[in-house]
């Protein structure tokens, strides 16, 4: 398993690092040139292009920038590394990556943090434990590691290298059919064969430092797909291929995967004169080759479904025959080679038909431009005034780019097809238009488009209706239905426009962390939090799907009980608190901080469990970690917050201890009219508290209050504090 991950985020042969820089620095421009230049280069505009956890890229762009830009170089540096960094490089960018405080130290609680965050869309209860378990056998009951120790660590034991190059590589933005083309200027498709050489002298040379939790770790993830897939496991069968991967002395070994974007499959066989049928997406077979001082030698391809492959292995270290039949086009082929010298002859045979091409205007009407879709990246050429050819122009780099289509269009007494490619990085967005008289170029481009790019309408999936349920900064909340099962379900749908006047950059950070942090709650649920459903993503909104939950906020609920001129009951009281406790604590084990917690965003349904809702301020933090910001409502504010100091969790502690207040007695301990004055008063005034109650739980519960509303930050506890010191004896 370590030799199939190392080899296929090894450089395939013929693309080096010159081109690989060159094609990433073109991305880089492109975006910038869409912006008009405008832009920092933020870490929020790196994610739109990295794809990963909004957390963990925030710990890669900081780990080569103390400014919020980076330049090209930088840029180009930077992914160059990650993706293709030898080990000492991966080893230097790891730690800086971990080091969240800059002192040159990283810890076991932020390598934690980090991992769980990077790996959230992959992991399940099981492999999350194994997760922790192999963070705890690399630090070996050692808190800290300094760079020296943590070298000298890697050295013995590639796990954090291997699980951090695991899924930047099945996430990365880009594959070397672009680069390639980038290069070459030619016209391919999809299907691509490359002769790859992985050199000891080059490549990593993690033999014998992975542990078998490691193994154990990959080998659940890819089960746990199968089953997904409603395919045949025979785990024990898997099992054994892990720890065989690693020897390879005398074997051939036959490698069937799945890899852009989807789980990695492998099988393999030392048997003579054995068949191996497969239909899958890539094919690539591994032999040693003793004549050689290279190491192994790989052949790699990627198929369409329509492909069968028959692979017959001859027992020899140099020889291969591979049969290639094409169902669709009843062609085959046949290849026996020892010098694995087919990538011409398959280039010339299939990579030609049905490029991606089309033919379009300008705006002008006149100007032909021509587009190629490879993957998610757009090659543009124009046929320039005097010229014969096409000439490359530049890139267009589809994350976060969306399609509008219009029908019959009279431009000069002519009827014209357009398609409209939208670009929104950041608040930004930006257009451009090309127009075609074929409503058949349209009609494919729109196809090839959509298979390229994951696109939902919303519209398709839920019947949106005008009940407003709420209403935010940067939205509206409304009722939605769907049919589950063929059951009628109600949802709530919060719609955010991105390009809403008076939205800024910072506003837009915003919409970006809770984005994230939606995304990570939807792995991993909790009863106290509303569920997250799904997101959709258009030109102009953002759409977050969450369950509608039947009740009110805590608000509401309690002036139920003042209309009556009656007190919430203790017992209510204690285990509506409880659960509020004990639900940021599980957010502050993962690192999210809400910073918005206040009576109206607690809900309470009909069985008065209580479901905290709006993340839309929140962002997730590591353990020692501060950060500035002023955000939350005024009256709910922590004293550190008004004063503009750094803060961590504690602020939410704060706002609990208010929102517990406001439960208790009915208001909040803060009732200035005036601004200034309100920020005074919390900075500065004593809170007084009632504590006259004969029930012993409600004095308890008092001092949970003055506990959480203390004004020195240091001196504020936890919510893992509160727990052990005052809910197990309230609950009692």
């Amino acid at each position: 398993m370590l030799n199939f991950l190392i080899s296929k985020i090894s450089i395939p042969n013929g693309i080096n690092r010159r081109k690989i820089r060159d094609f990433f620095g073109e991305i880089y421009l492109s975006i910038k040139e869409r912006m008009n230049g405008n832009q920092q280069f933020s870490f929020y505009l790196f994610n739109e292009i990295l794809q990963l956890p909004l957390f963990c890229t925030e710990k890669i762009f900081e780990a080569i920038s103390n400014t919020n830009n980076i330049t090209k170089t930088q840029f180009c540096d930077l992914l160059i590394s990650l993706f293709f960094g030898n080990e000492n490089d991966l080893i230097c960018l790891l730690f800086s990556i971990l080091d969240f405080n800059r002192d040159n130290k990283i810890n076991i609680d932020d390598t934690k943090l980090f991992f769980i965050h990077l790996h959230s869309s992959k992991l399940n209860s099981k492999s999350e434990n194994i997760l922790y378990e192999i963070i705890d056998n690399f630090f070996d009951n050692i808190y800290e590691l300094d760079f020296d120790f943590f070298s000298n660590k890697c050295q013995k034991n590639c796990d954090l290298i291997i699980l951090l190059k695991y899924i930047v590589h099945l996430n990365r933005f880009f594959s070397f059919s672009q680069i390639e083309y980038f290069q070459e200027r030619i016209l391919i498709n999809r299907a691509i064969i490359i002769n790859t050489i992985n050199s000891p002298q080059n490549e990593f040379n993690f033999q014998n430092k992975i542990t078998q939790k490691l193994l154990n770790y990959i080998s659940l993830e890819i089960l746990e797909n199968k089953k997904n897939k409603n395919e045949v496991i025979k785990e024990e069968n898997d099992y054994d291929i892990l720890k065989e991967l690693d020897d390879f002395e005398n074997d051939i070994i036959y490698i069937m995967d799945i890899l852009d974007k989807e789980k990695i499959i492998s099988c393999t066989s030392n048997k003579r004169n054995e068949e191996e049928n497969q239909k899958v997406n890539y094919l690539s077979i591994s032999t040693e080759n003793p004549n050689e001082k290279l190491g192994v030698k790989k052949l790699n391809t990627q198929i369409n479904e329509n492909f069968q492959y028959k692979v017959r292995k001859l027992f020899t270290n140099t020889k291969m025959e591979l049969k290639l039949n094409d169902k669709e086009h009843k062609r085959a082929y046949t290849f026996h080679t020892a010098q694995f010298t087919v990538k011409n002859i398959i280039k010339k045979d299939i990579l030609l038909n049905n490029p991606n091409e089309f033919e379009f205007l300008k705006n002008d009407c006149i100007s032909k431009v021509r587009l190629i879709i490879i993957k998610n990246v757009i090659f543009v050429f124009e046929l320039k005034e005097g010229f014969e050819n096409f000439s490359y122009s530049h890139l267009i780099f589809l994350n976060s780019t969306f399609l509008e289509i219009k029908i019959n269009q009279i431009i000069n007494r002519q009827n014209y097809h357009s398609i409209n490619l939208i670009s929104t990085f950041q608040n930004f967005r930006y257009s451009i238009e090309y127009y075609t008289e074929d409503l058949n170029v349209i009609n494919y481009f729109k196809r090839v488009f959509y298979q390229e790019n994951i696109y939902r309408d919303i519209k398709k999936e839920y019947c949106l209706t005008k009940n407003e349920i709420g209403k935010g900064k940067f939205g509206l909340c409304f009722i939605c239905t769907k049919f589950v099962k063929d059951i009628k379900k109600s949802f709530c749908v919060k719609t955010i426009n991105k390009f809403k006047n008076g939205i800024n950059e910072e506003d837009y950070k915003i919409m970006m962390w809770e984005k994230s942090i939606f995304n990570f709650l939807k792995k991993f649920p909790n009863l106290n939090i509303v569920k997250s459903y799904d997101m959709f993503e258009d030109s102009q909104n953002i759409y977050f799907i969450y369950e509608y939950i039947k009740g009110c906020d805590l608000k509401s609920y309690y002036m139920k009980y003042n209309e009556k001129n009656e007190k919430i009951k203790s017992n209510t009281l204690i285990n509506l608190s409880s659960q509020i406790i004990k639900c940021i604590n599980f957010l502050h084990s993962y690192g999210i901080i809400h910073r918005d917690i206040k009576h109206t965003n607690i809900l309470i349904n009909e069985k008065n469990t209580i479901k905290i809702i709006d993340f839309g301020l929140s962002r997730v933090l590591g353990k020692n970690e501060y950060t500035i910001n002023p955000y939350g409502s005024l009256c709910f504010k922590a004293p550190e917050i008004i004063l503009e100091r750094p803060y961590n969790f504690k602020v939410d502690i704060w706002s609990v201890g208010v929102t517990l207040y406001f439960l208790l007695y009915g208001n909040i301990p803060f009732n200035q009219n005036n601004s200034t004055k309100l920020k005074e008063q919390i900075c500065n005034e004593k809170i007084k508290l009632d504590n006259n109650f004969d029930d012993i739980k409600l004095e308890l519960f008092v001092n949970i209050i003055d506990e959480c509303l203390r004004k020195n930050i240091d001196m504020r506890p936890s919510c893992d504090d509160i727990i052990k010191k005052y809910l197990s004896n309230i609950q009692k």
